[in-house]
């Protein structure tokens, strides 16, 4: 039996199940240096050049805004109207305004750093290159090692011959009422998950650096108790209580 036959008509796998926790990885072993964006340069640029000084932080946001049209206020983000027709006048006085801005930002550098902004943020600022991000794990791949991990637990059709693939409603929701395929699909999602976080990099969040995995929170939290191994509660509701006279 193919794994095509094993995640459609046996353990159900769908894209849907991995996704939320595996997307947060990058193809990247710990072992190897991250090829970053031409924007996260730039903002690793601006953390470790510019965050310390706050005559550098207004002259290079001050740069960052005439560098865009859109923020210097020859462009409009309106839809529903034309783009601007720009006057010669109106082009060189945004050329004059930006070389002003970029001397007066690189006049705070050394040499060393100058080089550095005209490498890394530069091309990002001024022809705004948005260069290919961290390459994620393929989904399909993810879900065959989840089906045949599920099976190498040992799940059959044999030994669970009435794990019904619908049971349970559907729901957004980890349900209260798993199939039993579901369930070795889960162990075998978290195995899977701390191999990814011992040896690979993980994705920043908004405008941050790729980083190694630290606690469960860069995953997104999700509740992954058994419902079925809680113990209940005691039913303080059913004590009586006598009225205060």
């Amino acid at each position: 039996m193919n794994s095509s036959t094993i995640l459609r008509k046996k353990l159900g796998v769908k894209k849907s199940f991995a996704l939320p926790r595996v997307g947060h990885f990058l193809r990247i072993p710990l072992d190897k240096n991250v090829l970053l964006s031409d924007e996260q340069k730039t903002r690793a640029f601006e953390s470790e050049v510019v965050g310390h000084c706050r005559e550098r932080i207004q002259a290079f946001e001050r740069l960052e805004e005439t560098a865009n049209p859109y923020t210097y206020g020859i462009a409009s983000l309106g839809f529903d109207t034309k783009p601007k027709q720009l006057t010669k006048e109106q082009i060189n006085k945004w050329r004059d305004d930006l070389a002003l801005a970029e001397n007066s930002f690189l006049k705070l550098l050394s040499n060393e750093e100058a080089s550095r902004f005209r490498s890394d943020a530069a091309p990002y600022l001024y022809e705004r290159k948005h260069s290919r991000e961290g390459k994620k794990f393929d989904l399909n791949a993810i879900k065959c090692w989840i089906a045949k991990r599920a099976y190498d637990y040992g799940w059959t059709r044999k030994r669970f011959k009435n794990d019904n693939s619908h049971m349970g409603r559907y729901s957004r929701d980890r349900p209260s009422i798993e199939r039993i395929s579901k369930k070795y699909q889960w162990l075998a999602l978290a195995e899977l998950l701390s191999r990814l976080a011992d040896n690979y990099w993980m994705e920043g969040e908004y405008r941050s650096l790729p980083k190694p995995y630290g606690s469960p929170l860069d995953i997104g939290f999700e509740r992954d108790i058994d419902p079925t191994i809680i113990e209940d509660k005691p039913n303080h509701s059913s004590v009586s209580q006598t009225p205060n006279n």
